[in-house]
């Protein structure tokens, strides 16, 4: 078994044999402003079935590991069967074995690192102010960098998230976040809370912390149910008149003065507006954040309700045309995925093109006929079909579906 590099055929069996998966996260930043603690406490919770009797592993990247406790019983130290070594390893997780068919509770207290590359948990010092911002980035499978978990897609789960900072600090989440200071034993501090109650995948769960500065607006809609959609109860998915989605964006605070919400607002709605229209199905969560973030890896994340974006869209500086139409492609195309990868999620990453892809296609045709870029699919044809073209080929090309067996392949492959 292995959990840095998880086999499509390993994750297929763990999920054959946990289902109802709930996570209890507590995370324990209240030091994470002084950049000589290179670590910080991370408590999960985890309560599964197992549809049958077996052995599995749960994903942990930590420093150190000082507890865990199955069902009430210390497992830490004790050996696995022909493994002298104890149950874990970063390699290898944490080792499950002889589980009885039913219902577990597994608690993990481990020290966790902060990362400066852009994977887990990344910390920032602003050089302008040194304020200190930190955010996630999970995907492909780095929840495990957190918190303990099963971090493979279609192992969906429901969670309770708790935060602990220094007092002026913001905590953006997947859901709205209750927040209180002096809270249980961590005086002096504030503590954070949400509830993330619909089933969502490990790599779609984020955090993003710091003093942020924020700015607020709300998108209000409708959604005319179908023949498909008439039977759903759900009042989130399916709203019987108007429907209001809080919506929020987050900078540093540095970047405060350069920051064009009203334009990223518009572009945001007129995206709303589009998919409520075409979609069929309202939007799917309680709130829509964009939290602008530094060194940041890529273009965008759709992490379910809290969109992380590289924070050089906050222009500062004039900007062209062309720029300010990327921006809005990148906006359209991580709203699209609240849709197409968020609500609805691959089983396993070979289908990782399909989710991809949708998104491309949805932002182009939402810039095309909802905002003022009505020639967003020229500037397709020029930049990603022609990128697409240059890509093929190179001897690294690959087919547009392939197997991605491994990790490793998930991670080359996108």
């Amino acid at each position: 078994m292995s959990s840095t590099n998880l086999t499509r055929s390993e994750a297929a069996e763990r999920s054959n044999l946990i289902t109802d998966t709930h996570y209890v996260v507590d995370l324990d930043l209240t030091e994470g402003g002084d950049l000589d603690h290179r670590t910080f406490s991370s408590v999960t919770t985890v309560t599964f079935t197992a549809t049958t009797a077996g052995s599995t592993f749960i994903d942990l990247r930590a420093e150190e590991i000082t507890s865990v406790t199955l069902d009430g019983e210390d497992i830490l130290s004790s050996a696995v069967p022909g493994d002298g070594e104890g149950r874990y390893d970063e390699t290898h997780g944490l080792q499950l074995t002889d589980l009885s068919a039913g219902r577990h509770e597994l608690t993990i207290v481990a020290e966790s690192l902060y990362s400066t590359t852009g994977e887990g948990l990344h910390r920032f010092q602003d050089p302008v102010d040194d304020e200190v911002y930190m955010y996630t980035q999970f995907e492909a499978a780095d929840a495990k960098r957190v918190f303990a978990c099963f971090d493979q897609p279609d192992i969906k789960a429901t969670y309770d998230l708790a935060v602990h900072t220094p007092p002026n600090w913001t905590v953006v989440t997947n859901n709205t976040v209750d927040t209180a200071s002096g809270a249980d034993h961590h005086a002096g501090a504030t503590t954070h809370r949400a509830i993330v109650d619909y089933p969502l995948s490990t790599y779609l769960i984020a955090f993003c912390i710091g003093p942020w500065h924020h700015v607020t607006d709300q998108w209000t809609g409708s959604l005319t149910p179908t023949a498909e959609t008439a039977d759903v109860t759900d009042t989130r998915l399916v709203p019987g008149g108007e429907m209001t989605v809080p919506l929020g964006i987050f900078v540093r605070q540095s970047l405060a003065e350069y920051l064009d919400a009203d334009v990223i607002f518009d572009v945001t709605k007129r995206g709303f507006d589009y998919y409520a229209e075409h979609f069929g199905v309202a939007y799917p969560f309680y709130k829509y954040d964009q939290i602008f973030c530094p060194e940041y890896n890529m273009g965008a994340m759709e992490n379910a309700g809290c969109v992380t974006i590289r924070d050089e869209y906050v222009f500062r500086s004039a900007a062209s045309h062309y720029e300010y139409e990327r921006r809005a492609d990148t906006i359209l195309h991580e709203l699209a995925h609240m849709w197409f990868g968020d609500l609805v999620t691959m089983q396993w990453w070979d289908d990782l093109w399909l989710n991809e892809s949708f998104a491309t296609w949805s932002s182009a045709m939402a810039q095309t006929h909802a905002t003022e870029y009505e020639t967003a699919w020229v500037t397709f044809n020029n930049k990603e079909k022609a990128w697409a073209y240059g890509q093929d080929q190179l001897p690294s090309t690959h087919p547009v579906f392939s197997g991605a067996n491994d990790l490793v392949e998930v991670d080359a492959n996108f």
